[in-house]
């Protein structure tokens, strides 16, 4: 199957968006697939190679479309995707026209509209539209497949096409990558990490919905042996956080090619997903790639008590906490660092549960195999 992924993103980036493109990309071809990203040439504040940035080989073709730039500018933030869009789509109509792929795989919901109605399109939803109009109905109309990454979203999908064939696919790993992992000891030598303290672990963006203040809040309260240690975010985000918190006692290490976070995160004691109840996309929608990561190297895990986080662990692979307050979330890192068998046994079998069900390899076949027995939209489908 000839596929070409259109997105509309800069490659390398510090977005789990992208990491996620990538690997399903990576998936796909390892499953059989002739797989085409279609990118966005962007102005990108991170170099490299994108294989080396994300750890993947090089199995799949990048293709950097031609686009009016100006997303982070001058003009207002809608205008500027706007145009950026439109810009992108009439450089991969003319891609199009050279690849002609048997299948446009692609996560934007405002790119559907305007895939040529010859070629069968395959929509990876991962949020909601805040409002459900018109043009929202229109472009959930387009695509042949869809594939949902949460319970909830696949309701959402279905009350806005009703009768829609929706796959639930959750997020997920590459368990290759978590196969040979060093010792705590070993890791934190290579990272420079304190060996005499207990360090929880936190990888990612620093958005205010993934819960970062009740984590600073939190390390305010962590007894003097421990550390919370933050990877990722950019210079600017850090000195935001370290303003609104001010005396918090994380170690901010900033942003980190991919490859490295399997070793981050087999120095660690605790891994912790502190995400927001007040946001939906953190309490229902979100499938987070950290929280699988986490899984799979085996760390303990102390998360939200999210219906989002709830649809992936329970209390036999993680400890949930009540979200947005930092005083639980100090006790239960405490309490998850020393709890010795019970907390080994707890990992495992999330360790199992990731290898079960939530590796990129097996997620893409299960997809390749359900585009495979969808019968592409007729004109009449369409204007339906």
């Amino acid at each position: 199957m000839r596929i070409l992924y259109a997105a509309n993103i800069r490659v390398p980036s510090e977005k789990a968006h992208v990491l996620q493109i990538m690997n399903m990309c990576s998936a796909f071809a390892r499953a059989g697939a002739e797989v085409e990203l279609c990118v966005a040439r962007r102005k990108n504040p991170i170099d490299g190679d994108p294989f080396v940035f994300y750890g993947l080989a090089e199995t799949f073709r990048i293709v950097p479309l031609r686009v009016f730039d100006l997303i982070g500018g001058v003009l207002p933030g809608r205008l500027a995707y706007g145009i950026t869009l439109m810009t992108y789509v009439v450089s991969l109509r003319r891609r199009l026209r050279i690849a002609r792929p048997e299948v446009i795989y692609t996560r934007e919901l405002w790119l559907l509209p305007f895939l040529p109605r010859r070629y069968r399109t395959a929509w990876e939803a991962h949020d909601a539209p805040r409002r459900i109009g018109r043009l929202v109905r229109r472009a959930v109309s387009r695509p042949d497949s869809i594939v949902v990454t949460s319970d909830a979203l696949a309701e959402t999908v279905r009350r806005i096409r009703p009768g829609a064939r929706i796959m639930v696919e959750r997020n997920g790993v590459d368990l290759e990558a978590f196969e040979r992992l060093p010792d705590r000891v070993s890791a934190r030598r290579s990272l420079g990490l304190p060996a005499d303290r207990k360090i929880s672990l936190y990888t990612g963006q620093l958005l205010a919905w993934k819960g970062i203040a009740t984590l600073l809040e939190a390390s305010k309260l962590l007894p003097d042996d421990h550390q919370v240690v933050i990877v990722g975010g950019s210079d600017d985000d850090i000195r935001a956080w370290q303003a609104k918190v001010p005396g918090n006692k994380a170690l901010f290490l900033g942003r980190r090619p991919h490859a490295e976070i399997p070793t981050f995160l087999a120095a660690a004691d605790v891994c912790v997903l502190p995400n927001t109840a007040e946001d939906r996309e953190s309490s229902t929608y979100t499938s987070p790639i950290k929280l699988f990561e986490y899984l799979a190297s085996g760390c303990p895990i102390v998360a939200s008590s999210l219906p989002s986080i709830r649809e992936i662990v329970g209390e036999g692979e993680a400890l949930l906490v009540t979200p947005d307050d930092p005083a639980a979330l100090a006790d239960t890192i405490v309490a998850c660092s020393v709890e010795g068998e019970q907390g080994r046994e707890r990992a495992a079998r999330g360790r199992r549960l990731v290898r079960e069900r939530y590796g990129w390899a097996s997620r893409a076949v299960r997809i390749l195999d359900s585009i495979a027995t969808v019968r592409p939209a007729t004109d009449r489908d369409l204007n339906h």
